[in-house]
């Protein structure tokens, strides 16, 4: 059965090279045992070190079993991805807004090594961010002298990112 499941995750995962998982496959995935699935799908993931259609497809057919916690997800996955994934990890922590969201946001934006990192968590810090955010904001203007990949500074997105918590709080 495992080998079954394994086969069949990595057809779904290299079928198309279109990131987005077909109607059909979306079936196939929910109609195995989740946790098997699941299993199978995080090891495509990881397989890949950078992005690549393989890894944006198997992120992608994670998200399409039913009952997944995508928070839980993104956070299991977080530390053990490449730089580039991390970034985009933090907006899709900002596309399901949430306490334990913010939370994972503000220690990447205080700990993460990476200036691109962190100059995406206090972006996504600015789109969804409430006060619980504003002292590691406030820390990384007055600190993080990083960079990202643009060379935008992370100092600069942070007060951004503090205004825009502000002016959300006003109303």
């Amino acid at each position: 059965m495992e080998a079954g499941i394994k086969e069949l995750a990595r057809r779904v995962v290299e079928s198309s090279s279109d990131k987005d998982i077909s109607e059909e496959h979306r079936k196939l995935i929910n109609s195995l045992n989740s946790d098997l699935i699941v299993r199978e799908l995080k090891k495509l993931y990881y397989r890949e070190k950078t992005y690549s259609i393989t890894k944006s497809r198997a992120y992608s057919a994670l998200k399409c079993v039913e009952n997944i916690d995508i928070l839980s997800l993104v956070e299991d996955i977080f530390d053990k991805s490449p730089v580039d994934w991390r970034a985009f990890l933090c907006q899709e922590l900002a596309l399901h807004p949430s306490p334990r969201g913010i939370t994972k946001l503000i220690d990447v934006l205080l700990n993460d090594k990476n200036a691109n990192v962190r100059y995406s968590a206090a972006e996504a810090l600015g789109d969804i961010g409430n006060a619980e955010a504003l002292q590691a904001l406030e820390h990384a203007v007055k600190n993080d002298k990083g960079k990202d990949f643009e060379g935008l500074p992370v100092a600069r997105e942070a007060q951004r990112a503090i205004q825009n918590i502000r002016n959300r709080s006003r109303g």
